[in-house]
């Protein structure tokens, strides 16, 4: 009976220059040859990602995590990156006949600028010198990491032929692996919070299975059965099965190697730079090509002497993110040139489309003399064009990284853009998941309630929600003058005038619920009050006129002269007043009941038809029902009339008609 094994969601990396035993080490430790191609075996180099896995034991309990080896040759560089991304510990080998060359450097860099700083120094080959020579080696690399977040980083002399220190470097890796297992959880946490994202670096056909790509997951959750999206064509996939390092499995999650079985598309269609995404992501299918990142640039090094001295604004730079790449301007705000060691913050403007995520690390290559030349992390992507802020309001950023801050200063500048967000809109610039994306509003609230307010699914710029409540009492206020004997506007209504008079008329309309959060605060909380299906001031009340009183007096004379007779609009009208000064206190008296409309344009006074009222609920109750005769013989009134009558009560809700007979609702 085989024994459970445990995953766990870290992977492990290779970094070194070429030919240094990165390759060797892993088939030491795992016994497997990541080397799979005929021509890396014919040339006996790593060309392309290898991939493997190592088993090891804790307490009975059997343990198993994921390496991923990458070629060390310049001219797979490429393919370098491509493996790099994703990595939380690195296994750095620096051959002790060799000492540190230049892919030394920059493979040291690429893991500096990803920010992975879990890294085990391993002096390969330690049997083909004298130990004096293994302790010079010991000493270079010690020099060259010291005051940088590797410093204090363990040290293994190896050698694979020997197997020398091989016995060392499992039992401390298993050790570490354990202690970043326990560790990780609230890195878990945070990744899942995130929508799942899975950067493909392999894509093949397995008969009877058919397409199948692999990758690591970059964040998120992804479980079998369930649907997603290829980016950036946007076909639309499901995920037939999922394997983790040679386990079936019902879910991957971030930090895990994974192998998904895809129906939907050929494998041929689903190239290394493809990235899975979860459905949610769709908005990022027609995204903007321009990047909110900040940067940091290397320091030149003797080794590296194609290093430029100074970085240019608007300078040509070929991005490097998880398995993809692309050509791009890059932007400083607030400098037109950047010195190697420096921080800032600017904008990528991008060739051709990439996932990029808030938070997310990339690598920054000059095309030019084809070497790294920094990095940088992800502080927003734009899924709307509508979102992107004017480049010249950036406010620039040096230094060390203070998230909040960061994100104050962008949600500041982005309220220029759009005044107020919707959670989702939200979830996507801050990539989160929905759900998950509040608590970190309400936490950023409780240091800056002065900006922004949370509600109602929305977050609100202050001044903007200030704005908008002062208008719209204006437009009230204004609608009130000019119609006083109304009680007010329907929010449909007021939202329409208060859009016609916004610049941007198609992004104000997309923003209706937002403008309808806003009424529903003014009305809970303020100067708004809602009777009637109509919105009007606090402190408004629709009066008469001393001219107006007149009016409504010789109306209601007239009305109650015809009983339950009706009495004819134009009849009304004929009393010899302006038709719209007639229709105004109609509305008035019909507001507050004073007459009511029976069918159109003929009325009936209102204590007429209260008496109506009264005698047929008490009809009604004495008798279980009552019919329209029975109606015209207690009124006193025609047929015709007693049911225009009875049908009005059913309007009403006080009565319910069942045939010929109508009983109380």
């Amino acid at each position: 009976m085989s024994r459970e094994i445990n995953k766990i969601s870290l992977i492990i990396g290779t970094a070194g220059h070429i030919d240094h035993g990165k390759t060797s080490l892993v088939k030491a430790l795992t016994s497997i040859d990541t080397d799979r191609l005929i021509e890396e075996k014919k040339r006996g180099l790593t060309i392309e990602l290898g991939f493997a896995y190592i088993d090891f034991e804790d307490n009975h309990t059997l343990y198993r995590a994921a390496i991923v080896d990458v070629p060390g040759h310049e001219r797979f560089i490429k393919n370098m990156l491509t493996g790099a991304t994703g990595m939380d510990l690195v296994l750095f080998t620096v051959a002790a006949d060799d000492g540190i060359m230049p892919q030394t450097i920059e493979h040291l860099e690429i893991i500096r600028l990803l920010g992975i700083s879990e890294v085990f120094f391993i002096i390969t080959k330690c049997d083909l010198v004298q130990k004096a020579r293994v302790d010079v080696v010991a000493e270079d690399i010690l020099s060259f990491i010291s005051g940088t977040v590797l410093e204090g980083a363990p040290f293994f002399r190896v050698s694979v032929k020997t197997n020398e220190g091989v016995e060392a470097l499992t039992r401390a890796l298993s050790a570490k692996l354990l202690s970043m297992k326990a560790s990780r959880n609230i890195q878990e946490i945070h990744a899942e919070q995130s929508c799942f994202r899975m950067p493909i670096d392999r894509s093949f056909t397995i008969k009877g299975f058919g397409t199948v790509v692999t990758g690591t997951v970059a964040a998120g959750t992804l479980k079998k059965g369930l649907s997603i999206i290829a980016y950036p064509s946007g076909r639309l996939l499901k995920a037939r099965g999922l394997e983790s390092m040679h386990i079936k499995a019902d879910k991957v999650s971030a930090g895990e190697r994974a192998a998904v079985n895809i129906s939907g598309l050929s494998w041929k269609e689903l190239k290394r730079g493809t990235c899975l995404m979860s459905e949610e992501l769709e908005p990022f299918l027609s995204s903007v090509p321009e990047i909110d990142c900040t940067f940091t640039f290397i320091q030149k090094k003797d080794v590296m002497k194609k290093a430029p001295t100074a970085f240019r604004d608007r300078a040509l730079i070929k991005v490097h993110h998880h398995t993809g790449e692309t050509l791009a301007r890059i932007r400083f705000a607030g400098k037109k040139r950047v010195l190697p060691g420096e921080t800032i913050s600017g904008r990528l403007i991008l060739r051709r489309p990439l996932l990029m995520m808030r938070g997310d690390a990339f690598i920054l290559r000059d095309p030019s003399v084809n070497t790294t030349v920094g990095g940088g992390r992800v502080v927003f992507s734009y899924a709307d064009k509508d979102l992107v802020p004017d480049f010249k309001s950036l406010t620039p950023q040096s230094g060390p990284y203070d998230e909040d801050a960061v994100l104050v200063d962008l949600l500041t500048l982005l309220s220029r853009a759009r005044p107020g967000f919707d959670m989702h809109t939200l979830a996507l610039l801050l990539n989160k998941r929905s759900d998950k994306v509040k608590s970190l509003i309400s936490s950023l609230l409780e240091k800056n309630n002065s900006l922004f307010y949370s509600g109602g699914g929305f977050l609100i710029s202050q001044k903007y929600a200030l704005e908008v409540i002062e208008v719209l009492k204006e437009m009230l206020g204004s609608y009130h003058e000019e119609h006083p004997l109304e009680e007010g506007l329907t929010e449909e209504d007021l939202l329409t005038i208060f859009i016609a008079e916004l610049k941007d008329r198609k992004s104000a309309e997309s923003m209706r619920p937002l403008y309808r959060f806003i009424i529903s605060e003014m009305v809970s909380k303020g100067p708004l009050l809602r009777s009637h299906g109509k919105l009007r001031l606090k402190g408004f009340n629709p009066l008469l006129s001393e001219v107006e009183q007149n009016i409504a007096s010789q109306i209601k004379k007239l009305l109650q002269s015809k009983g339950l007779a009706m009495t004819k609009l134009e009849e009304i009208r004929a009393l010899g007043y302006p038709v719209n000064t007639i229709d105004g206190v109609l509305s008035y008296m019909r507001k507050n009941r004073e007459l009511f409309v029976i069918k159109k344009d003929y009325y009936i006074d209102g204590g007429v038809l209260d008496s109506a009222r009264k005698s047929s609920v008490l009809f009604i109750t004495d008798n279980g029902g009552i019919t329209a005769a029975q109606c015209r013989d207690i009124l006193g009134c025609g047929r015709k009339l007693a049911i225009l009558i009875l049908e009005y009560f059913d309007r009403e809700g006080l009565t319910i008609r069942s045939g010929d007979v109508r009983t109380l609702a």
